[in-house]
């Protein structure tokens, strides 16, 4: 028997919450059982597709939102991917590291031009 599992997700808001995000998740993958049974997790799954709001942001740490305005205005997907914070928390191996990511080829979906 195959096991698949949809998780649809809204991870804590606002820029400067990464380690309350990379929480949520671990929280999430640690702790979500089926059937109330411990050996049935997201870990023991064949095919896990996670989906929803995770809320990772453009960093704004080393980049001024007026830059990533005009990166995003620009369709430089791939100079605002080296601040994406969901992809150096991947790198760093703290979240979905055992998750594969499709390529991006849309820009960002949040409100980034304010008013």
């Amino acid at each position: 028997m195959t096991t698949i599992a949809i998780v649809n997700s809204h991870l804590a808001a606002h820029q400067e919450f990464v380690e309350r995000r990379n929480q949520d998740y671990r929280d999430i993958f640690t702790k979500m059982r089926f059937n109330g049974d411990d050996q049935s997790s997201l870990r023991n799954c064949d095919l896990v597709i996670w989906c929803g709001d995770l809320n990772y942001r453009v960093s704004n740490e080393e980049l001024s939102g007026e830059e990533i305005r005009n990166l995003a205005e620009k369709w430089e997907i791939n100079q605002l991917l080296r601040y994406d914070q969901l992809r150096e928390q991947r790198y760093k191996r703290l979240v979905f590291e055992e998750f594969v990511e499709e390529t991006v080829n849309f820009m960002p979906t949040y409100k980034y031009n304010p008013g």
